[in-house]
């Protein structure tokens, strides 16, 4: 299924970011492979499969983990947790999908087609890297999922495209055609008051994008929302539960300013709507049709290119 309409089926049925408690590994999965990933801090990721693979799917699905592993640990600066498990339940689906859950070593569980091909997993898919992007944020309570999903499609976007993975011109395209959806309807209220999965995943994105705005206003464009997750990271992942003021603040700290802070007491209670068209003029993203195109004469093209270079 294509990504745009993977995130407008409803949030239950994606398997949330903070399940209540965390998910064991399938007594059917047979382990498959263990890899090691690199950085200031190495981390184990144990892979298995329902059912065992044979050698060239293996192979191809040992690829696409580690390309998603990788891409996390550029970053990052590492891989978001020390360790953590991937159970990949291997199927008739029509597409990939995935949930993440919390606990001492974190699990993701990933739907995989049977006849999942080099060009879905390594070229098209997004699911792993949005799992693996979870792992890198504290595990808050389900009312906060707006923020966890709107850092994964955001973080787990830009991570795709500075790893090379992915075109800039086809996520800021994306931006573009879904982020409308997490725009406030009449009547409702803030990201902690409103949960549909419209304002959970696209609205949550635009926080995201709001916050690599204001961060940069305010540092001459010497900081971005990267250096804020990197430092949360640092301290906090997805191993245990921690609250959502003292999470931003960590990165405001790295910021030294409460920019976090602040826009989440404004965004999370009022129903904010960004104008997104003066956005995008700003950053020198021009739509046409489905595609974009980018003008880097506009006033902050250099934000746009430097929310996507690590």
């Amino acid at each position: 299924m294509h990504r745009r309409a993977f995130l407008a089926r409803s949030a239950a049925a994606l398997g949330l970011a903070a399940p209540a408690l965390a998910s064991p590994a399938r007594a059917q999965a047979l382990p498959a492979f263990t890899l090691q990933v690199g950085g200031n801090r190495p981390a184990t990721i144990e892979v298995l499969t329902e059912p065992a693979l044979e050698a060239g799917q293996l192979a191809l699905v040992r690829r696409w983990v580690e390309m998603s592993a990788e891409a996390l640990r550029l970053y990052y600066g590492r891989f978001p947790v020390p360790a953590c498990r991937i159970v990949i339940d291997v199927g008739t689906y029509r597409s990939i999908g995935g949930a993440a859950y919390s606990g001492d070593i974190p699990q993701l569980e990933i739907r995989m087609p049977a006849s999942a091909s080099e060009q879905l997993l390594l070229r098209d898919d997004w699911v792993m890297t949005h799992e693996m992007t979870h792992l890198a944020f504290p595990w808050m309570r389900r009312r906060h999922n707006w923020l966890a999903e709107g850092l994964a499609v955001w973080v787990g976007s830009v991570v795709r495209v500075a790893a090379g993975h992915w075109p800039a011109e086809a996520m800021f395209a994306e931006c573009v055609a879904m982020m409308p959806r997490g725009q406030p309807e009449p009547g409702e209220g803030g990201f902690e008051q409103t949960r549909s999965w419209g304002r959970t995943y696209w609205g949550g994105a635009i926080f995201c994008l709001q916050a690599e705005m204001r961060i940069r206003a305010a540092t001459d464009a010497k900081q971005g929302l990267r250096e804020a997750v990197v430092a949360i990271n640092l301290e906090r992942d997805f191993r245990k539960l921690w609250d959502i003021e003292s999470s931003l603040a960590l990165g405001d700290a790295a910021l030294g300013k409460p920019i976090l802070t602040d826009l989440y007491r404004e965004m999370g209670f009022s129903a904010v709507t960004v104008d997104l068209d003066a956005l995008w003029r700003d950053l020198g993203v021009v739509a046409t049709g489905k595609t974009v195109a980018f003008d880097d004469t506009a006033p902050k093209a250099a934000w746009r290119r430097g929310m996507v270079e690590v």
